[in-house]
Parts: C-alpha cells; structure tokens; sequence
C-alpha cells in the first residue's frame, strides 16, 4: 500500500509511506511495516539564486559538465548602507546538498538521486564538485540551532556555471 502525505502547499510532496507485509518464522504470519522516505524539500522554503552576472548566458549544452560554487548568506541588517552583500552576515556549517531533477511540472520541481553535497566553511562558501551538464536542485540547510530557515532552489550546471557565484540569502526563522 501507498501512503501520499501532502502539505498544504500545492504540489510539494512531504513524504512517502510504504506499507510492507513481512513473513515472520515459520507461522507465515505477516506484520505490516511502516517505511517512511522524506523529500529532501520537505520544510524547506523555495529561494532564488543570483550569481555574479545576471546577464550571463544560462543555456549553454546540456552536455557540458560545470560546477557550482558561491556564498551562503542572512539577510542583511535594515538600514546597513546602499551595498547589503558586504554587510550581510555569513552563515557557516550549512549543509548543501545537489540533486538531479525527477520531475519538474508547472514550475515545482521534484528531486531525483543525490550527486553531492558539501558544507559551507567560515565565511559562508561553499564548491560543489563538477557535475554533468543539466538541471539540479540544490538544498541549503543550516544547523538545527540556527536562526535562519533552510531552503531549495533549482538551476542549470554547464561549462560556465563556474564562472559566476551563487549567492543564497537564507530567511531568518
């Protein structure tokens, strides 16, 4: 049996539950199991990514093989200057973690396998490793302590996406 667990956001999948009958012993008896898989999205706000060239082209091949790297960052404080990337605080120890695409319908994306994850050092960086040419999801999440709220955004890798650095502004809790 098939469980679906739905939020009450429209088309975000929260969870899935598979209900197994296993055989115990010889009496042949069956006990059902409850297996519960979470989406990696599951609690995690949908975000933007910016990089450093927002005229850049986004669609080179899809089979050219690119990496993402760039700076993990919490808003900054109001009325801290006309440039609020310098004065934005730098997040460390946030968990960032790629996967590829399984579905992607009416602009709600759905993750497929892993295909890396990395954590972001002092300064809120973070370099995921070269990957294949084509679209993933990436989730950002912070440690359990933090005061900020994890998130996800999807985007293209290709020959130039190492060229221009994400930025990723968490929200606070």
């Amino acid at each position: 049996m098939l469980r679906l667990k739905r939020s009450p956001v429209p088309a975000l999948l929260l969870a899935i539950t598979t209900t197994v009958a296993i055989a115990c012993g010889d009496k042949g008896a069956a006990d059902p199991v409850v297996v519960t898989t979470t989406s990696p999205l599951a609690g995690l706000q949908r975000g933007q990514t910016n990089d450093s060239a927002p005229g850049a082209p986004s669609t080179p091949p899809a089979t050219s093989s690119g990496a993402i790297h760039g700076t993990v960052r919490g808003p900054a404080a109001p009325g801290s200057g006309p440039d609020t990337m310098v004065t934005a605080p730098r997040i460390a120890n946030v968990k960032v973690t790629a996967y590829t695409i399984a579905s992607n319908t009416g602009g709600e994306v759905a993750p497929g396998d892993q295909v890396a994850t990395t954590t972001t050092n002092a300064s809120g960086e973070f370099q995921l490793p070269t990957l294949p040419g084509g679209n993933y999801v990436v989730t950002f999440i912070p440690p359990a302590e933090s005061k900020y709220r994890g998130q996800y955004t999807s985007g293209p890798v290709n020959s130039q996406t190492d060229r221009y650095p994400w930025y990723i502004v968490l929200s606070l809790k």
